[in-house]
């Protein structure tokens, strides 16, 4: 069982200064783990370097609703899945009295499919997926088979929860990558929710199949894969639209013409909105980065690390993306500005207010080990703290954010989640490490990192706001939800979100730093369904439950 002694550490450094006290244990009881072979008629077959099996997800689930966040925690094919309970601060393994410690995955998403306010959950795997319906009691039912929603021998990466056409139902979009031993495309899928608990497959008729758009490999040179997904509504228009981070390609957007058409539609804007830049696309994060309540784009790509792993790519294709969108359907890339194109190599990233200051920072992991002779291990994990002003400053150091080991060395980190663990208002993060094979056929197993944030870490804490919602017309979970914040005469968005990148599933709590401010003026929560609730003059540091039109 796992405490959080790391609270107690950092409280002993504020009382007696001793920074090299201030450290504590953040790993969690779970190991990801890999077979390195397998045997099959007597015979060893190697199986890592063809399937890629050191990818380990992570997601944030409240799955007995007790008010405090679970960890759920994907492992390699063979070795069980781990539901880490969390209990007043205390962590232990409940997937298999849960029903849901099936081996294998890459992915793990959140959200309500059936609206009966249980959060249920699917694990996205490398043959077939799982989708688990939530019981109560801290229990759930592998319903794969009858929602339809396997998705057959696919390798799917990863996976977002969104509901496409306003119906007060999620949908479920995934993103799948090529297979390595035989060099095949899988294309996405799209699962359409027919309100039953049941979804039929829509992807290559709605247009969403392919994310391809412009493509780095010349014929023969192998297929592209699709490597995070998410949705969000980038034109505010009322629908949730597509975007995909595609290995090779581009940040490809897929923009929901399912009003025009009277059917799940979408079209491929990539180009047009100014997304069109090729490049190695790992990660993704989504939020308002400059402040204009407009939803931004971070993407992760090899950035400094191409020279180590020897990527024979155009520069400008292995730095990293900070799409600010202009409002007008386009996006501009601002990253070389905002001082984050040419860091490490990334693959997990998340938006948080890590000082609660108003403004959005941002953490990613990164690091590859699957060709032992030449591993990409530069990538200590960083933290960039958004100074308003457009510009982003490295500052994992500062707050003590290494994803490392005991020994110092740099694990290999995938999925990132963010949300509120202990309940202090302040947003934490949740690594999940992939075990790796040494040069001399030896499991290293990957042991998933708890990174604690709380006021006393910081010269200023902020204020905080947070919000749960539940929707009534809307879907149960709120997912799609536009929440806008007013206050000290500066605007926040924030967009609840089920899957969020790169193996990763942040809290579906909206979270928001408000400074020194000690009243929120207003607030403004933007259903899916077209319904918004208004409140104003609200206290700080409080968690407040919204009901679908509580407050017209």
């Amino acid at each position: 069982m796992y405490r959080f002694n790391a609270l107690l550490a950092l409280a002993a450094f504020c009382l007696f200064g001793v920074w090299g006290q201030a450290q504590a244990p953040n790993g969690l009881p779970f190991e990801h783990r890999i077979r390195i072979s397998v045997e099959k008629n007597n015979v060893i077959f190697s199986i890592v370097p063809l399937l890629f099996l050191e990818q380990a997800g992570v997601g944030l689930i409240d799955f007995d609703q007790d008010g405090a966040l679970d960890i759920y925690l994907t492992n390699g094919p063979g070795f069980a899945n781990g539901l880490l309970h969390n209990q007043g601060g205390e962590f232990s393994d409940a997937a298999k009295s849960a029903g849901v410690d099936f081996p294998g995955g890459t992915a793990a998403l959140a959200g309500d499919i059936d609206n009966d306010g249980l959060v249920d959950l699917f694990v996205a795997r490398r043959n077939k997926n799982i989708l688990y319906l939530n019981q109560g009691a801290g229990r759930f039912e592998n319903v794969t088979a009858r929602a339809g929603v396997g998705g057959g021998n696919q390798l799917t990466s990863n996976a977002a929860f969104c509901d496409l056409d306003n119906d007060g139902f999620l949908d479920l979009y995934l993103g799948n990558r090529r297979n390595h031993a035989h060099d095949e495309l899988h294309p996405n899928q799209l699962f359409h929710n027919n309100g039953d608990s049941t979804f039929t497959e829509l992807g290559r008729q709605a247009g969403v199949d392919n994310p391809v758009t412009r493509t780095l490999l010349a014929p023969g040179q192998g297929q592209n894969s699709t490597m995070a997904v998410a949705c969000f509504d980038y034109d505010a228009d009322g629908d949730q639209d597509i975007v995909a981070a595609v290995d090779f390609s581009t940040v490809t957007l897929f923009k929901n013409r399912w009003r025009e058409s009277g059917r799940l539609r979408f079209e491929n804007v990539t180009v047009a909105a100014g997304l069109g830049r090729v490049g190695n696309w790992m990660g993704l994060a989504i939020g308002d980065f400059n402040g204009d309540a407009l939803p931004d784009i971070f993407a992760t790509s090899w950035g400094s690390s191409a020279n180590i792993y020897r990527v024979n790519i155009p520069v400008e294709s292995t730095r990293h993306a900070l799409y600010l969108n202009q409002g007008n359907g386009t996006f501009i890339d601002a990253a070389q500005r905002a001082v984050l194109a040419d860091w490490p190599f990334g693959w997990g990233a998340v938006a948080l207010d890590w000082e609660n200051d108003g403004d959005l920072d941002l953490y990613y992991v990164g690091n590859m080990v699957e060709d032992p002779a030449r591993p990409v291990r530069d990538n200590p994990g960083h933290l960039f703290l958004n100074d308003g002003g457009g510009v982003f400053e490295e500052s994992a150091g500062r707050y003590d954010l290494g994803n490392v080991d005991e020994a110092g060395v740099f694990q290999v980190g995938h999925g990132v989640a963010t949300g509120d663990v202990d309940g202090d208002g302040f947003f934490d993060i949740v690594v999940a490490n992939a075990a790796y094979r040494t040069p001399a056929q030896r499991v290293i197993p990957g042991v998933p990192k708890l990174f604690l944030n709380a006021d006393f870490v910081h010269q200023q804490p902020g204020h905080w706001l947070k919000l749960k919602l539940a929707g009534r017309d809307s879907n149960r979970s709120g997912i799609g939800a536009r929440v806008l914040l007013y206050v000290a005469g500066k605007a926040q968005l924030r967009e609840v979100q089920s899957g969020n990148g790169h193996m990763g599933q942040n809290s579906l709590e909206v979270g928001f730093g408000v400074g020194q401010a000690t009243v929120v003026d207003r607030l403004e929560i933007h259903w899916p369904s077209g319904t918004v609730d208004r409140l104003k003059k609200l206290s700080v540091d409080q968690t407040l439950t919204v009901s679908e039109g509580q407050f017209p």
